[in-house]
C-alpha cells in the first residue's frame, strides 16, 4: 500500500496478509506525523518502509492472522 505526501495519516486496525513472495506492506513517502497502530502486516517483504517520512508504530504485528 503506497501513501505519498499524506501528512498526519493514521492507519488503525489494518490487516495486510501476503506472506508469500517479496511484497511490502506499507510504503509511506514524503509525509510527516504518520502512525500505524493495532494492525497486522504479515508480508514476505518489509512490513513498513519509509522514504522522507516520519512514522510511529504501536501494536503492529508482523505475523499471525487477522
Amino acid at each position: 500500500m503506497l501513501t505519498d505526501r499524506r501528512d498526519d495519516c493514521l492507519f488503525d486496525g489494518v490487516c495486510i496478509q501476503h506472506p508469500n513472495g517479496s511484497r511490502d506492506g506499507f510504503e509511506i513517502s514524503n509525509a510527516e506525523g504518520c502512525a500505524v497502530r493495532d494492525s497486522v502486516i504479515a508480508v514476505g517483504g518489509d512490513a513498513i518502509t519509509t522514504e522522507g517520512a516520519t512514522v510511529v508504530t504501536n501494536g503492529v504485528r508482523e505475523d499471525g492472522s487477522c
